[in-house]
């Protein structure tokens, strides 16, 4: 994140809650998640009703994706 701060990618601390993560670390999967949480631990229409196709970000999608695109590549090189 640090070689690409256009990313604006930042770690956060999941809370309670339950993720596809935890799923995958109760099997003793290695897993992350990655998601649109804010710097300020704000987690937009997570899991909320309100969640539709209308709240998306394209912009913030789009870097999401390239962050991933260069952490599977960087995993795949490795």
């Amino acid at each position: 994140a640090e070689q690409h701060p256009e990313w604006d990618a930042h770690p956060a601390l999941i809370s309670g809650g339950n993720t596809e993560r935890a799923d995958a670390l109760r099997r003793k999967v290695p897993a992350i998640t990655i998601t649109g949480v804010t710097r300020e631990g704000v987690w937009p229409y997570w899991h909320q009703v309100a969640a539709s196709f209308d709240k998306m970000d394209p912009a913030l999608m789009e870097k999401t994706w390239e962050l991933t695109r260069a952490m599977i590549r960087r995993l795949d090189g490795e």
